[in-house]
């Protein structure tokens, strides 16, 4: 955040607010990888993972070996995920939505018109469809994207092994600074299920 506000601070001296606001997605990627940059690729650990006593390390399936830490190439990988994934995905929908939108708008006016001609019948099944593409756009451009983070961090409480959907990509998972394991005898199973109960409602 602090990156954000002092990125944005530093290209208002040669671009105005309002020019600025229209990048707003390109800043806030662009801060998140200069955070990265100083953080996880250079193999230090981010804000968060200090204040719990936490460092990653490199899932081992056989658990027999040495769990290790990350290397360069794993957590360069790590962070574009991070940072490239959420607005990639973004741009992506955001081309299908105005489209799939129009065509749901023209299909919500064609049952309309029929339901007004006299000698037309509409079945149940029709309404039903529409009724449901209805809702597409509202779970594919609203709720899956905003909720797939949220839903990944409670399957994080519950479970306690990828703590993002990139981590999970890429094998890393988290491990307590050696002498610090004592001090963590918390269970986050409530508010895993907490945030699954939220993202139902």
């Amino acid at each position: 955040m602090i990156l954000r506000y002092l990125l944005l601070e530093s290209l208002e001296v040669f671009v105005n607010y309002r020019t600025l606001s229209k990048y707003d997605a390109e800043i806030k990627m662009t801060s998140d990888f200069l955070y990265y940059l100083l953080t996880t690729i250079r193999g230090k650990q981010t804000l968060g993972e200090e204040y719990c006593s936490i460092i990653p390390v490199k899932a081992n399936p056989q658990q027999r070996l040495k769990e290790a830490f990350p290397s360069m190439g794993r957590r360069i990988v790590l962070c574009l995920i991070n940072v490239l994934g959420p607005y990639t995905v973004q741009r992506i929908l955001r081309k299908f939505e105005q489209p799939f939108t129009d065509y749901i708008i023209q299909l919500n006016n064609k049952l309309s018109e029929k339901t007004e001609q006299v000698d037309t019948k509409v079945t149940f099944g029709e309404i039903l469809k529409v009724q449901l593409l209805n809702l597409i756009p509202d779970i594919l451009f609203g709720t899956l994207t905003k909720d797939f983070g949220q839903m990944h961090l409670a399957l994080f409480f519950v479970w306690g092994k990828y703590y993002e959907f990139a981590k999970r990509l890429t094998k890393i998972i988290y491990k307590y600074e050696s002498g610090q394991e004592g001090q963590h005898g918390i269970s986050y199973l409530k508010p895993g299920r907490i945030i699954m109960l939220t993202i139902v409602i």
